[in-house]
């Protein structure tokens, strides 16, 4: 049985062999001392992989997030304005209102709602119920600000 790596780099090694005269855009990459040739197509995929992965874990994070929250109740009162949702297509504005999803499971059923949107109106909603709760606890009097004293390193209520 042979290493794996070395049984990879050999196979690798053929293919470029077989495409070395067809493509003349060839890199040479150096790998455990041995020249590779890689073709340009491949090295462009590379490039953009790592390029773009960060907004990639980043878009698979927000998307597994809004995942989880699926039942979240989106507010009857709901505005579907472009002032509201300037990031909404005008046909993703038009569904919503005249579907009135309750929840976001219900908005994801809606034919033409992209990924982007449903994220979008998720954060926006979730932006709205926390300002509306941080309002009710002020009105109660249950609301308690913290402001830090950096020069005297202790935290105080106001």
């Amino acid at each position: 049985m042979g290493d794996g790596c070395e049984e990879a780099r050999r196979r690798n090694l053929s293919i470029f062999k077989k495409n070395e005269s067809t493509d003349k855009n060839l890199l040479l990459m150096y790998h455990n001392t041995q020249v590779l040739a890689t073709p340009t197509s491949a090295r462009h995929t590379v490039e953009a992989i790592c390029k773009y992965a960060s907004y990639m874990r980043r878009q698979k994070m927000e998307m597994e997030r809004w995942r989880k929250n699926t039942v979240t109740r989106i507010p009857i009162d709901m505005q579907y304005t472009h002032k509201e949702l300037p990031s909404l297509s005008m046909e993703e504005l038009e569904k919503l209102q005249l579907a009135r999803p309750s929840n976001f499971a219900e908005a994801a059923s809606i034919s033409g709602m992209t990924s982007h949107g449903l994220v979008y109106l998720y954060h926006h909603v979730s932006k709205r119920t926390k300002r509306r709760d941080e309002e009710r606890s002020k009105a109660s009097g249950n609301y308690v600000e913290k402001e830090v004293c950096i020069e005297k390193g202790v935290a105080s209520n106001i």
